[in-house]
C-alpha cells in the first residue's frame, strides 16, 4: 500500500529522494535477513508460536509508523514491518506441511490458496492504500494492519492446532545440536547491500560514492571468505559455486524482481508527480497490473506442469521487454486511455510467467532435501531485487521531475524495465535452444 502513498509521505514528512528510497528498501533489507531464519524458528519454537510472534511485531511497527514524524523513526518502523512480516511465509508452509501430513492430504491445494491470497492482496493493496491516503492521509495505511492482524491472530488461535516445539532436534550442519545462527554472516551480507545502496544514491546526487562502493566491494570480498568457512552459513555460497542452475535462477530472480518491483513502486510515483493522476488515480492503475499478474500465474502454473518451464520465461521476458516499451513510448502526458491499460497489463502479466517459470527451474536445480533451502535463498534473492528497485527509482525518477510532460520519467522506467526484459529474453532464448540441442544430440 505505501507504493502509492510515497509522494504524499515525502510532501508530509518533507523526505528527500533518497530518504524515500530508503523508507521502501528498509522492509526488503529486512526480510531478507529474516525470512531465512524465520523457517529455522518456525522449525525450533514451532509455526504457530512464531506465526502469532510476527503477528505481534508488525502490530507494533504499524502503532510506530501512525505515529512518527521524521524519516528516522519510518524507516526503523518499516525495518521492523519486515521482520514481522517475513515471519509468516515460512511459517504458514510450516503449518500447511503439518496440517496436511496430520491429515493424509495433499499441499498443493492449500499452498494455491496462499498463492491466490497473495495474488488477491497485492491487487487491491494500491487501491485500498490510495483509497486510505485520500481519506484520512497515509498514516492509514499503517493503521489498517491493525484490525487485520486482529482478525489473523483470532483465525490462527482458531483454526490452527497448537503443536510441541522441537527444542531438542537436532539441524544439519549443527553436529548433532542446535543450529548456529551465523550472525558475522547477516552482518557482511546487510553490510554489502547497505553500501551498494548507498553508493548507487550517491550517484544520482553526485555525492561521494566511490568510499562506499570499495566498502560494498571489501563486505562483499568478506561475506565469501566468512560464509565458506561458517557450519551453517546464511548464504550458503559454496552451494552457489558448485550448482550453476542455482546461482543461475537466484541472479535472474534479483533481476527480474528489480524490474517487478520498479513498476510497483515507480508507475505510482511517475503517475503522481507528472502524470497527472490523483493518489486515488495512481493506485487504479495498478489494479490492472496486478489482475494481470494473477491471471499469468494461474495460466504458467497449468502450463508449466507439461512444458519445459524455459518457455514460461520467454514468454514471461518478451512481455516484460513489450511493457516496457510501451511505457517508455506511450505513457505521456494525455495518452489514451487504452494504451495505459494495454501497458499496464503488459508490465503485470511478466511477473506470473517469470516467477512459476523461475521456481519450476529451481525444484529441478536441487534435490528435495535442499528444497527448503533454495526456497529461502529465491526469498532472499526477491527481496534484494526489491531493496535495490528503490534506488533505480529514484535514479530514474528524480532527474526527470523538471519535464513538464512527464514523459522523460515514463521513458526512464519504461526503458530500464524494457532492458532488463530484453536481457532476460536473450538468456532464455539462448538457454531453451541449447536445451533442445542436448536433447536432440
Amino acid at each position: 500500500m505505501i507504493a502509492v502513498a510515497l509522494v504524499t509521505i515525502g510532501d508530509d514528512l518533507s523526505l528527500g529522494a533518497g530518504e524515500l528510497a530508503w523508507t521502501v528498501s528498509s522492509l526488503y533489507v529486512a526480510a531478507a535477513v529474516g525470512a531465512p531464519l524465520c523457517g529455522a524458528l518456525a522449525d525450533y519454537w514451532g509455526p504457530r508460536r512464531v506465526f502469532l510472534l510476527g503477528l505481534g511485531v508488525v502490530v507494533g511497527a504499524s502503532v510506530m509508523g501512525g505515529l512518527v514524524d521524521s524519516a528516522p523513526g519510518l524507516i526503523m518502523s518499516r525495518v521492523l514491518l519486515g521482520l514481522g512480516a517475513a515471519v509468516h511465509y515460512p511459517a504458514a508452509m510450516a503449518v500447511i506441511r503439518s496440517v496436511t501430513a496430520a491429515a493424509g492430504r495433499p499441499a498443493a491445494p492449500l499452498i494455491g490458496v496462499v498463492a491466490l491470497c497473495g495474488q488477491t492482496t497485492a491487487a487491491l493493496g494500491p487501491l485500498v492504500g490510495a483509497a486510505l491516503t485520500t481519506a484520512v492521509g497515509w498514516r492509514g495505511i499503517f493503521w489498517v494492519n491493525l484490525p487485520v492482524a486482529a482478525l489473523s491472530c483470532a483465525l490462527v488461535l482458531t483454526l490452527v492446532p497448537g503443536e510441541r516445539p522441537v527444542r531438542a532436534r537436532a539441524t544439519s550442519g549443527a553436529a548433532g545440536g542446535r543450529r548456529r545462527v551465523d550472525l558475522g554472516g547477516i552482518a557482511a551480507f546487510v553490510a554489502t547491500l547497505t553500501a551498494v545502496m548507498v553508493a548507487l544514491t550517491l550517484l544520482e546526487s553526485r555525492g561521494p560514492w566511490l568510499p562506499w562502493a570499495v566498502g560494498a566491494t571489501v563486505a562483499a570480498v568478506g561475506l565469501v571468505l566468512w560464509e565458506r568457512r561458517h557450519p551453517t552459513p546464511f548464504l550458503d555460497v559454496r552451494e552457489l559455486a558448485r550448482n550453476r542452475r542455482l546461482s543461475g535462477t537466484l541472479a535472474r530472480a534479483v533481476v527480474t524482481y528489480l524490474a517487478f518491483y520498479t513498476v510497483f513502486y515507480g508507475l505510482p510515483q511517475w503517475a503522481e508527480r507528472s502524470g497527472g493522476l490523483t493518489t486515488l488515480g495512481s493506485g487504479a492503475l495498478m489494479v490492472p497490473v496486478f489482475v494481470a499478474g494473477a491471471v499469468a500465474t494461474v495460466i504458467a502454473s497449468r502450463w508449466g506442469s507439461r512444458t519445459d518451464p524455459w518457455r514460461l520465461l520467454v514468454v514471461g521476458s518478451a512481455l516484460l521487454a513489450a511493457g516496457g516499451a510501451v511505457l517508455a513510448v506511450g505513457f505521456t502526458d494525455g495518452a489514451p486511455l487504452a494504451v495505459v491499460i494495454v501497458g499496464a497489463v503488459l508490465l503485470g502479466a511478466p511477473n506470473g510467467f517469470n516467477n512459476v517459470g523461475n521456481q519450476l527451474v529451481l525444484q529441478g536445480a536441487v534435490t528435495a532435501d535442499r528444497a527448503g533451502a533454495a526456497t529461502g535463498m529465491y526469498r532472499t534473492a526477491q527481496y534484494v531485487g526489491a531493496a535495490l528497485s528503490a534506488v533505480a527509482v529514484t535514479l530514474v525518477l528524480a532527474p526527470a521531475d523538471a519535464d513538464p510532460a512527464g514523459a522523460a520519467g515514463a521513458r526512464g522506467l519504461g526503458t530500464l524495465v524494457g532492458g532488463v526484459g530484453a536481457l532476460l529474453l536473450v538468456l532464455a532464448l539462448t538457454t531453451l535452444t541449447t536445451t533442445r540441442r542436448r536433447r536432440l544430440s
